[in-house]
């Protein structure tokens, strides 16, 4: 997370960034920081309780000694649907990598449950991280029903390789303002024209927080662990 970087440097504090790979290849590793800042939830791979750590982005049960901030996933939910509602969506699909995030996430099943109780037509749309493939779902996604649809990226990433298969398509221009969604306000989305509608999780908040929390639990290891829900918005691009 770029903020995080930037903040750290601007603090003067040392750090290194460390792969969960590297970490499970050695788990000893850890024993050379005082604490510990980590993204979303690994898979196979748990911290030591002993050592202080912020989680950003995450939904698994917390161990001790550790706090945690994510993007209020029931608000964005409601950011989304709403602005699909809004503007007519007969059909809405979420589309999210497998490499990246579990099917059962919140924000996936939220939108779909949704959706869903406001007699939308929805799905889940995940795809392979390399994988070419999600040009051709969308292509048959698009043809196969109502053309007023609503879709959904899970993320940035997501959302470039969506925005990418769209182009292509040549639909793009038409779903960028009312039938598209971003769940990020990213540069990696800037130089699209049009630009899709994105939801900006206000990343340097939370890379904010997050320091200030590690910093607290380092010094005071016995506080309660603590959970913070940020609030994001909705950022719209007229095409006119």
């Amino acid at each position: 997370m770029q903020p995080l970087f930037l903040l750290l440097n601007e603090r003067k504090i040392e750090y290194r960034y460390v792969s969960t790979r590297e970490v499970m290849e050695n788990p000893a590793l850890v024993n050379d920081f005082r604490g510990i800042v980590y993204y979303n939830d690994p898979d196979d791979f748990v911290l030591p309780p002993a050592i202080p750590a912020v989680q950003i982005f995450g939904w698994t049960p917390m161990r001790e000694r550790q706090d945690r901030i994510t993007a209020n996933d029931r608000q964005i939910v409601q950011l989304v649907t709403s602005h699909f509602r809004n503007h007519g969506v007969e059909r809405a699909a979420i589309v999210w990598c497998r490499e990246m995030v579990r099917g059962k996430h919140p924000r996936i099943e939220g939108f779909l449950e949704e959706m869903a109780k406001h007699g939308v037509e929805v799905r889940s749309i995940p795809f392979e991280k390399n994988s070419p493939a999600l040009r051709g779902e969308m292509e048959e996604y698009l043809k196969a029903g109502s053309g007023k649809v609503g879709l959904f990226a899970f993320n940035a990433f997501c959302g470039l390789k969506l925005c990418c298969a769209l182009d292509s398509l040549g639909v793009l221009a038409q779903l960028a303002e009312s039938g598209l969604v971003v769940c990020d306000n990213s540069p990696l989305l800037y130089s699209f024209s049009p630009r899709p509608t994105m939801i900006d999780l206000n990343l340097p908040m939370m890379a904010e927080f997050a320091l200030d929390t590690l910093c607290r639990r380092i010094d005071r290891p016995e506080l309660p662990e603590t959970i913070l829900l940020q609030a994001s918005k909705m950022v719209t691009f007229p095409t006119r």
